[in-house]
């Protein structure tokens, strides 16, 4: 996909999600590849890392709660 900030229009960055199964459970992959580096350090200062982390963190609460419930 492409993930455009809307501070930032022209730095937008391409991101690829590999979804993985494993051995009791399934592995994710991401990966964001930017413009440049001076783009890829405006996102990472503007809460870019907090906001996937958070994301992924909510898809691991509603995974496990899919789960509990069979």
């Amino acid at each position: 996909m492409t993930f455009i900030y809307e501070g930032m229009p022209v730095a937008h960055s391409v991101d690829a999600l590999n979804v993985e199964a494993t051995e009791g459970g399934t592995l994710l992959h991401g990966t964001s590849t930017h413009s440049s580096v001076a783009y890829r350090d405006q996102h990472l200062a503007n809460g870019m890392e907090a906001g996937v982390r958070e994301s992924y963190e909510r898809l691991d609460a509603y995974v496990a709660e899919m789960q509990a419930r069979g």
